[in-house]
């Protein structure tokens, strides 16, 4: 009778094994855990012009750009990131006057990352980028008004602007995927139109300036960032 008790309770438990492996063997799988294929570039710094016909006017400027971002390829190397952004100049003009003197480029285009090499927290990445550019030379008064004592700030027009793409090449070095510093080099030469109001009024004074003027507008640009990274 006993030995019948235990082939009965062995003869149970095989039933229950048997059962509980069918069931794991038919339970979904588990999703993977979520990846980060989407981000928000912002960073911020200085532009050091680096052709002369800009560098002879202002020493540095300011730079900025915010794009998002998406990942491809296995291990997300690879990110492309439409961006936009501004680059400004200003200093105070030698005119006689109490003038300042700008220069301004609104910036949309496309940056390509590649993530090359991890060493512990921080990340390398090779960056390109192709921008379209939106540039204009403006002077700004910026004397007072002898009535109210008031500062002025007349824009009288652009004293040359112009369109053109620039080429960027760089590295960018990312902590722990968050912040990171970019430094790289951007080629542009765009060419510069006069505008019509002052060709004449240099005219009156005998000078001749021509309609347009290509200018070396190439810079080294050194900027610091955030990465915001979204789960997906």
């Amino acid at each position: 009778m006993k030995g019948h008790i235990n082939r009965y309770i062995l003869w149970v438990f095989t039933l229950l094994i048997i059962q509980l492996s069918v069931k794991a063997q038919n339970a979904p799988t588990p999703p993977p855990p979520p990846k980060e294929k989407l981000a928000i570039d912002i960073d911020a710094g200085v532009a050091y012009p680096f052709g002369q016909d800009l560098s002879n006017v202002f020493k540095a400027g300011v730079n900025a750009t915010i794009g998002i971002k998406r990942a491809f390829l296995k291990k997300r190397r690879l990110w492309i990131r439409p961006e936009g952004g501004i680059k400004y100049y200003t200093k105070k003009a030698d005119l006689g006057q109490d003038m300042r003197e700008t220069f301004r480029s609104w910036k949309a285009g496309l940056e390509i990352q590649y993530r090359v090499k991890d060493y512990k927290k921080f990340s390398f990445f090779p960056i390109l980028r192709v921008d379209n550019n939106w540039c204009a030379n403006q002077f700004s008064n910026l004397s007072k008004d002898q009535t109210t004592g008031t500062r002025l700030n007349e824009v009288p027009g652009n004293y040359l602007d112009a369109t053109g793409i620039s080429f960027d090449a760089g590295i960018m070095v990312v902590r722990a995927k968050s912040i990171y510093v970019k430094l790289d080099y951007e080629y542009f030469q765009p060419t510069l139109k006069a505008s019509p109001d002052l060709i004449k009024a240099l005219y009156t004074e005998g000078i001749i300036m021509p309609e347009t003027r290509k200018l070396d507008c190439s810079t080294i640009n050194l900027s610091v960032g955030v990465n915001l990274n979204f789960k997906q």
